[in-house]
């Protein structure tokens, strides 16, 4: 009984360090050990397997009365069989069967004999066998008494343990992003300059009202490309300010505007901007983020404007070295280099000057030398009239020019054409209206300048800084006059000196 009882303690113990020989992480070599024990090729059996075919054979001897333990085995409560753990190194196949021999003694063989499969699947006997042929002289082991072999419990197939695979990352579920519906491609961005151009193949009218119906409304034109700031959008009609018009309409239809605009008018480097502000950081891009590329500029600093590549915040400058620049728009005022719309009068204006410039385009341009000539001798009277009508005809001019009007007023004395004397000269009709008894008497009150006395004295002396001139005028005088026969528009010999023309006529 109680070797009985360690053979079910055996069991037990052998079903505990199966459990915990897998947990450990030998259940791989236990079966393939198995797994070789069953090959058909007489491989070695597992050591799992053996013991298990052991421990059946002998526990078998024991129920047929046998009282002695197998050679060879272990003490302290255990049957495995050392032999049996260890493998042939000759390659030999060793049993696990195990058989009593003639010679009364046993041995452990290990069998391939096809019958149940052990826990890793492999075939082999574990069935006692009584050898029949034994030798004489032996002693006889008595025939052992058939009892039932105790069924082994059935072993569980170990799960086989899965390779870890490395943990992927945890990726964030991406947020599903709406599909993008189709936008209209954006303008570029430009600085809105609110400026309007004519587009015409020759003048735009300039209206008081936003209609056509009457051509009494007509107060202005813009020439083509002539430009007005847009006050209000009112449709087919723009509420504009050009030039000295304050308020006026023109049709829409005919100006362009916007980017186009802006475009036209940076191919004529036509904007000027002026800094307001006492200074002013210049960038390499649109925005504080960028670098400053120069000095900082100052108030009243001029710069050539870049509208279409510009923004409502920040300017495209071009700095003296042609490199574009960015400045902050806030702090800057405009003007345009092209022209603005005129009114009705001031186009008559500009034709009567286009005229003068095509005058002076064919004169002889030239400077006067210097001259001396003979002196003049005149009572102090005459002196004193003759500076009184040179401080009437040019006493805001220079000395220069005071020298220059009294050498015309001699030249004519020397003339004849208006007579010979000083009042001759001085009072004939239509020449002098600085020598009218009214502005003489005035001037006279107030007191001569001394550099009028100077200027005529030197005259008289022979300094001659006009040559034979006969005529002056003042500029204003000439480009206003309405006429178109007067001298100044068909001389052919000319002298620019302060505001005054001295010229020749030859008609």
């Amino acid at each position: 009984m109680g070797h009985f009882k360690r053979k079910t303690a055996y069991y037990v113990t052998t079903i505990l360090c199966f459990f915990l020989a897998m947990f450990a992480g030998s259940f791989l070599d236990i079966y393939k050990g198995a797994k070789k024990a069953s090959a058909s090729d007489g491989t070695n059996a597992g050591l799992i397997g053996a013991n298990l075919v052991a421990s059946a054979a002998q526990s078998n001897l024991s129920k047929s009365g046998l009282s002695e333990e197998i050679p060879g085995a272990q003490d302290a409560g255990t049957t495995t069989d050392e032999r049996a753990l260890h493998e042939d190194s000759a390659g030999n196949t060793l049993t696990g069967t195990l058989q009593e021999n003639g010679n009364g003694t046993s041995s452990n063989v290990i069998s391939n004999n096809a019958g149940a499969n052990d826990t890793y699947g492999n075939t082999g006997s574990g069935t006692e066998t009584a050898d029949s042929s034994a030798q004489p002289g032996s002693t006889d082991v008595p025939a052992a008494v058939p009892t039932s072999t105790p069924t082994p419990t059935n072993t569980p197939t170990p799960t086989n343990t899965p390779t870890p695979t490395n943990t992927p990352t945890n990726t964030p579920t991406p947020t599903n992003t709406p599909t993008p519906t189709n936008t209209p491609t954006p303008t570029p961005a430009y600085y809105e300059t609110g400026v309007a151009l004519a587009k015409v193949n020759s003048q735009l009218n300039i209206r008081s009202v936003p209609n056509s119906d009457s051509s009494s409304s007509i107060i202005g034109k813009l020439d083509n490309g002539a430009y007005a700031i847009v006050l209000e959008d009112l449709g087919e009609w723009l509420k504009i300010k050009t030039g000295s018009i304050k308020e006026g309409y023109i049709y829409k239809e005919y100006t362009i505007r916007g980017v186009e605009a802006a475009r036209a008018i940076d191919a004529k480097k036509a904007c000027i901007g002026k800094v307001t502000e006492k200074k002013v950081n210049i960038r390499s891009g649109p925005g504080t983020e960028f670098s400053k590329v120069a000095d900082p500029a100052t108030t009243g600093d001029k710069f050539t404007v870049l509208l279409s590549e510009s923004t409502d915040e920040w300017l495209c400058v071009v700095l003296k070295s042609g490199t574009k620049a960015y400045m902050y728009a806030e702090y800057f005022t405009f003007s345009f280099n092209i022209d603005p719309g005129f009114t009705l009068q001031e186009i008559e204006d500009r034709k009567l000057e286009n005229r003068i410039k095509k005058a002076l385009s064919k004169s002889q341009i030239f400077e006067v030398p210097e001259t001396w000539r003979e002196p003049m001798t005149l009572t102090e009277d005459e002196i004193y009239l003759f500076a009184t009508v040179v401080q009437t005809e040019a006493g805001n001019q220079s000395y220069e020019g005071k020298l220059a009007v009294a050498n015309v007023i001699r030249n004519r004395m020397e003339d004849g054409e208006w007579g010979y004397t000083l009042k001759e000269v001085l009072y004939a009709k239509g020449q002098f209206t600085g020598a009218s008894s009214s502005l003489v008497k005035r001037a006279q009150e107030k007191g001569i300048y001394e550099d009028c006395f100077k200027a005529v004295r030197e005259c008289l002396a022979g300094r001659n800084n006009i040559g034979n001139f006969l005529y002056f005028q003042s500029k204003k005088s000439a480009y206003s006059y309405k006429n178109g026969t007067y001298a100044v528009l068909e001389y052919t010999r000319c002298y620019f000196l302060g505001d005054h023309i001295f010229y020749e006529r030859h008609w």
